[in-house]
């Protein structure tokens, strides 16, 4: 439904259903996460989010992959858990609050290190964005292959 409404609709499925249970059960996790947080925390207000956790969330984003449901997984763990976990076991060395402001630059990096090496994230898209074909070859055994003719 996200890439070819049209044969979705073909098919015969009611895309403004789909999207409104899609909407809804968004709303439904996003509300249970927001509960549970705010009851782990004791307290929330509005400026408990800044900037800072925007940017963590879409590094996370870009370094697995948008894609899938797998790379954004992978980049949910990696960045938010690894890389902000891990300078907690860090000697400190310098002034005080050195290696925290050297962890945004770290992350910051990372963040234009995928964009430039991988942008299609750690784990992309599985078709070919261009064509929008399965990246699975059709030979003439596949049911779709013999009723286009081999056609592609």
């Amino acid at each position: 439904m996200r890439d070819q409404e049209d044969a979705a609709i073909a098919i015969g499925l009611n895309t403004t259903v789909l999207r409104m249970q899609v909407f809804v059960l968004g709303g439904a996790v996003a509300g249970l996460s927001g509960a549970l947080l705010v009851q782990y925390i004791g307290a929330w207000s509005p400026g408990a989010w800044g900037y800072a956790e925007t940017f963590v969330i879409f590094t996370a984003l870009f370094v697995g992959g948008i894609g899938n449901y797998r790379g954004v997984a992978l980049g949910i763990l990696l960045v938010p858990i690894v890389f902000l976990e891990i300078p907690q076991f860090l000697p400190q060395i310098g002034y005080p609050g050195l290696i925290d402001s050297l962890e945004w630059i770290v992350i910051g990096l990372l963040w234009m290190l995928c964009l430039y090496a991988r942008p299609q994230g750690l784990i992309p898209e599985r078709k070919n964005v261009a064509t929008g074909r399965p990246l699975i070859p059709m030979d003439e055994s596949t049911p779709v292959a013999s009723l286009t003719g081999g056609l592609r």
